[in-house]
């Protein structure tokens, strides 16, 4: 078996480490040198049927304390791990796998200890038992030069950490773990196992999660004025973005959706805040709508911005309306309502809303949904309105549109059946919507027009009075 095809059975056999429970559990990051750790026990078949043994440990702190946690490992990490250590600790040897029970493989474990201490201070080490590494060094897409530091530099673990069990909705809301942050990492690295590999991994991984399920016809989040079922866009529910297994209308994909909330500029609260009030804090707009709220990071932000003001949230996606929901009760966000609607086709009065936004939106869909879109704001905006737009960069030089296109389409039309890249409407963003052009095109006067970085723009617009 060569290493490429090693790493891919590893990944499909041996990654899916969580554990049958019944309660939440959340890993923390734990940091330190390895002093003790054993095989303890054979546990019940992982979410994907696989065994796997229970491996206790203690470290050493920075501070001179001990801290203790747990690892689950199949078989096949443990081969990954013997085929991986370098080549003088030839001497330790790997029971087969007819031979491997708990006792035998802990006595592996205690010659890495014992007799090869120096193998328990190096990072395969650590990766084995998933410590030392949590993935907040990595900076994600701050801008470029990180981008390509996080793509080709950053330290991604040869094994994944311990995954969360998440047993609740309610525990949706949670910290992020450094499961989590591996496996977003571990979406842009998988050349050492082939992206079918890792698809494989993650929707089997995502099964496991809350769901967020409500009414069969989701009524229990329909927006005033729908009294029938959403139909939705013809894309919406055929080609995903993000790798997303079923897209936004799976709402076991919440969780991972809310797991990138600091990895992109805009769902980063530290980072959105300050420029919504800075482009808008002067204005006092009794009536918001946010189109497309997905994570609601916005319109929680916009809320405490105006607190006097009303806002409306909505989104396609019924599971992720009542996940917002869920949210609003934690932050106690009284002034903003959560509702399933279409932002092509809204049930409200036109000329009833003050300031529009949008996050990260228009992108994700193909350019005469998003044109509808855009001509849906400028119907519900009042005159002297504001539209409010950040989403990716439109780029006016078509040599560096075309790398954009290129990078997150993977060369492939959405509408077609080869497998997409992770933003596969990326063509028709840039070369058909061309965001600021077609906001002045359909009559609204550009007020910003930032550069943000090279993945985020900030697109700002009014309605004027009169049409000239």
């Amino acid at each position: 078996m060569n290493i490429r095809s090693l790493f891919r059975a590893v990944f499909l056999l041996a990654l899916g480490l969580l554990p049958l429970a019944t309660a939440s559990y959340f890993p923390k990051a734990i940091f330190g040198i390895p002093i003790q750790a054993s095989v303890v026990a054979l546990e019940g078949p992982d979410f994907r049927g696989l065994p796997t043994y229970r491996i206790e440990f203690t470290v050493l702190t920075k501070d001179g304390g001990k801290a203790e946690g747990f690892i689950h490992r199949s078989y096949v990490d443990f081969k990954q791990f013997d085929a991986l250590k370098p080549w003088y600790y030839k001497d330790l040897k790997l029971p087969c796998e007819a031979e491997a029970t708990v006792q035998s493989l802990d006595a592996y474990i205690q010659d890495t200890l014992m007799k090869y201490n120096s193998l328990a201070q190096t990072d395969l080490y650590s990766d084995f038992l998933g410590i030392n590494w949590d993935g907040s060094e990595p900076q994600y897409l701050k801008n470029y030069l990180s981008f390509m530091k996080f793509l080709i530099v950053d330290r991604l673990p040869a094994f994944a950490p311990e995954p969360p069990v998440i047993d609740s909705e309610a525990d949706a809301l949670e910290p992020i773990t450094p499961f989590e942050n591996y496996i977003f990492m571990r979406s842009f690295r998988h050349n050492d196992i082939g992206f079918e590999a890792f698809d494989e991994y993650y929707r089997a991984y995502v099964a496991t999660l809350p769901e967020f399920a409500g009414k069969a016809d989701h009524s229990d989040v329909w927006a005033p004025g729908l009294d029938s079922p959403i139909q939705y866009p013809y894309h919406y529910d055929k080609t995903y973005v993000h790798f997303n297994p079923g897209g936004y209308l799976n709402g076991r994909t919440v969780r991972m959706s809310y797991s990138t909330a600091n990895k992109f500029n805009f769902e980063n609260e530290e980072i959105l805040r300050p420029w919504l009030e800075q482009l808008h804090g002067h204005r006092q707009p009794k009536r918001i709508l946010e189109i497309g709220t997905g994570n609601c990071v916005s319109a929680f932000a916009l809320g405490e911005i105006f607190p006097r003001a009303e806002v409306i949230a909505i989104d396609l996606a019924p599971a992720y309306v009542r996940f917002c929901r869920l949210w609003k009760q934690k932050r106690g966000a009284s002034n903003v309502h959560f509702y399933q609607a279409n932002g092509e086709a809204t049930p409200f009065e036109s000329e009833s809303f003050d300031l529009v936004q949008f996050t990260y939106v228009l992108h994700e869909m193909p350019q005469e949904n998003s044109k509808r879109v855009l001509r849906e704001i400028h119907r519900l905006l009042r005159p002297e309105g504001v539209v409010s737009g950040f989403d990716v960069l439109y780029w006016q030089n078509s040599e560096w549109r075309e790398i954009n296109i290129q990078s997150n389409t993977w060369g492939e039309e959405w509408n077609s059946t080869a497998q997409h890249g992770p933003e596969p409407y990326m063509d028709e963003y840039q070369n058909g919507l061309q965001l600021p052009n077609f906001l002045q095109e359909i009559g609204f006067q550009i007020q910003n027009n930032i550069r943000y970085s090279n993945f985020d723009g900030i697109y700002v617009a009014r309605k004027p009075h009169f049409l000239l």
